[in-house]
């Protein structure tokens, strides 16, 4: 194997000078430019560039430049890193993950030392920030059952490693799926925190808005836990986003046959539909992808939560829930007793009722996981490869029930949760409508429970996560600003979208839509919604404030390094009318997606209505908003 020469030595010119820009950009995106987009990277990187984003995170796959044991081919991800300095592009490599000859790789450290020291040596000149593994908190990821000591091993190893290539090498820990507080305080109590420089998150929010289930008190609460173990680390998010996948005429069949399944008429329906923006379920994220689930002539309602209390199943035979598995338990003898009436309620994502939505005292909204009591309730048993030994992390292909055969036809979804009768009563029955299938195991993944005991009406649950939880395109393109503010807010250092190109696929498959490029590269709103991020908030901008009213109105400011300030504003989710006190003079006002939006002060007040689309106006000095709360 030979070493970068010349080829390193013109990379690092090259980026030493026309990166300079780039190396405190905070912002970063996800492109899978060294595996399936490798034939469009120059355009990818090229959109990046022009979008004003400055690092690419992508997979240094140990696969990929060891194909075969001890033959090593490392001229794509060559490629790639000459690409990236090309276009004046930051690259955050992930090393990862297992090849077949060393498997796990923490339990045969040797080969995968090899691997590490062979590609960090390679590119130490130029790449200066190495992520090691991916969601080491997933069975999917990790190859087996998660344990925070084993990656701790891994981990350590690699750092150790790497320090002796260069000390001044930075080893980022390994994004965590969402913030497991657990995994993280098992893996801090096994000395982990003095493995990474960079504590690294993928604190996903979907379906629920950015401020609902606060980013910033979640990355709080982690910086506390730190602290309980003297770790004091900067913190990156390496994957946020919001997927626009849709509903379709397979999640309409499921739907369609499980109610039939459960005795509810097939006529015309009339069905209430959770929207309620104060506990995060808004109009888009929930209900305009729920006429999908249902027949045209569907009549569908909104209610609030609050409105569950005394909901009629003579009037409403169906309660649609949020595509979540949060539900505010202060709100769930209204949910049952409308169960115990003859209602049928439909959870249309993984495991029903698995986490307590709570308000904190400023309105936002924290999960906190809760045991079966509430299930239980309802009579919903599950299980899970955490649940039961044994179990698949994940099945990838499915099978429809016999009885319903005939009627339904899907595409295979993968399934991680499964549905059981184990906590049924009485008369109660459940009846498999779709099982989740591999060699070895078969487990109900949508299941139509019909009760005739303390309970008389029917639960309709819906393990696949897969089809439920998009937005639209309007819809991410306003989340995606809202969720880096917050996130500068709480101190997080940089933030990388997740992702680049969405790959394309079925209409209801999550992983294909989580894209600001389609799959040729034309934009989503939410591409502009970034470059206008950017531009608003160019690298070097500091003293960022929040604040927040009782109207869930949100006004943020920051002083670009320009010495200019830019304030923002929006609402959480409905469209709200607000009066701004303005001092100074605003040079220029744009929405979200760069568009320019006249604005006129009267008497040094701006009266407008607060979206969920920010409103940026650049060069007031001062900004007020009646009523307001600092988030500290």
């Amino acid at each position: 194997m030979k070493h970068l020469s010349f080829f390193g030595l013109c990379c690092g010119l090259l980026l030493s000078g026309a990166l300079s820009a780039a190396v405190e950009s905070p912002y970063g995106v996800c492109a899978h430019i060294s595996r399936g987009e490798f034939s469009v990277a120059p355009q990818e990187l090229e959109l990046m560039r022009s979008n004003g984003i400055g690092w690419v995170r992508s997979d240094f796959d140990w696969k990929t430049v060891e194909p075969k044991q001890g033959q090593w081919d490392y001229s794509r991800i060559d490629a790639v890193v000459e690409l990236a300095g090309k276009y004046q592009i930051k690259i955050l490599p992930i090393l990862d993950y297992d090849v077949p000859w060393a498997t796990p790789a923490y339990k045969n450290l040797d080969t995968w030392l090899n691997y590490v020291t062979n590609t960090v040596t390679r590119y130490k000149d130029i790449l200066r920030f190495w992520e090691v593994w991916n969601e080491e908190n997933l069975a999917g990821m990790w190859r087996e059952q998660p344990d925070a000591g084993n990656y701790c091993k891994l981990i350590k190893a690699t750092y150790q490693a790497i320090k002796k290539i260069d000390p001044e090498l930075k080893v980022v820990l390994g994004g965590t799926a969402g913030i497991p507080a657990e995994f993280i305080e098992k893996f801090l109590q096994s000395g982990g925190g003095a493995y990474c420089d960079i504590i690294n998150i993928h604190p996903y929010r979907y379906p629920d808005t950015p401020e609902a289930v606060s980013i910033y008190h979640d990355v709080l609460a982690l910086k506390k836990l730190l602290k309980k173990y003297n770790v004091d680390k900067v913190i990156w998010i390496t994957e946020i986003g919001w997927p626009t996948h849709r509903g379709s005429d397979d999640v309409a069949g499921i739907v369609k046959n499980g109610l039939e399944a459960l005795g509810c008429a097939s006529g015309k329906l009339h069905i209430a539909a959770v929207v309620d923006p104060a506990w995060g379920y808004g109009e888009n994220n929930f209900f305009n992808f729920i006429r999908s689930y249902f027949p045209p002539d569907a009549q569908l309602d909104k209610i609030s939560v609050a409105g569950m209390a005394g909901l009629s199943p003579e009037k409403y035979p169906v309660l649609m829930l949020p595509s979540e598995e949060g539900f505010p338990m202060e709100h769930f003898t209204a949910l049952e007793n409308y169960v115990v009436k003859g209602g049928i309620v439909i959870f249309s994502k993984g495991v029903p009722l698995y986490y307590n939505l709570k308000k904190n005292a400023d309105g936002s909204i924290v999960k906190e996981k809760v045991g079966e009591e509430f299930r239980k309730r309802l009579h919903i048993g599950w299980e899970a490869w955490w649940t039961k030994k044994g179990l698949p992390a994940q099945t990838n292909k499915v099978e429809v029930s016999e009885d319903f055969r005939a009627k339904l036809k899907l595409a295979d979804l993968p399934c991680e949760t499964f549905f059981t009768g184990e906590a049924l009563q009485g008369g109660d029955k459940m009846i498999p409508v779709v099982y989740g299938i591999d060699s070895k195991y078969k487990g109900c993944a949508v299941a139509a429970y019909k009760f005739n005991s303390n309970l008389k009406g029917g639960v309709l649950a819906i393990s696949f996560r897969a089809i439920g939880g998009g937005v639209t395109d309007l819809a991410q393109a306003e989340m995606l600003p809202r969720a880096f503010l917050l996130a500068f807010q709480s101190g997080v250092e940089k933030i990388f979208w997740y992702e680049l190109q969405s790959p394309g696929g079925p209409l209801y498959d999550r992983e294909s839509h989580f894209g600001l490029l389609q799959r040729d590269l034309s934009r989503k709103s939410g591409f502009d919604a970034y470059s206008t991020l950017t531009a608003m908030r160019p690298a070097g901008s500091a003293g960022q404030m929040i604040m927040h009213n009782a109207k869930n109105i949100y006004l943020a400011s920051w002083e670009r390094p320009d010495g200019v300030k830019v304030w923002a504003v929006w609402s959480v989710m409905e469209p709200v009318d607000c009066v701004l006190n303005i001092d100074g003079s605003i040079i220029k006002s744009v929405d979200f997606l760069g568009r320019n939006r006249k604005v006129s002060l009267n008497d040094g007040k701006l009266a407008l209505k607060a979206e969920a689309g920010i409103l940026y106006l650049v060069g007031p000095k001062q900004v007020s908003l009646d009523n307001s709360v600092k988030m500290e």
